[in-house]
């Protein structure tokens, strides 16, 4: 569930409704703040591993 800032859209993919499309080309205009894995600067371990609609 990506946030862009930039843009201020939460993104709320449902799966099987072309969402990895939309979010990619979110993704043309800016990226990505809040993501689950890796990529996430901004929260710690173990919750930056977790899709951020199961965090609560």
């Amino acid at each position: 569930m990506p946030y862009y800032p930039d843009l201020n859209i939460l993104f709320i993919h449902i799966p099987k409704t072309g969402g990895r499309y939309i979010e990619n080309e979110l993704q043309k205009f800016t990226a990505p703040t809040l993501i689950s894995g890796s990529r996430n600067n901004l929260l710690p371990p173990p919750f930056k591993w977790k899709p951020l609609q199961h965090q609560f």
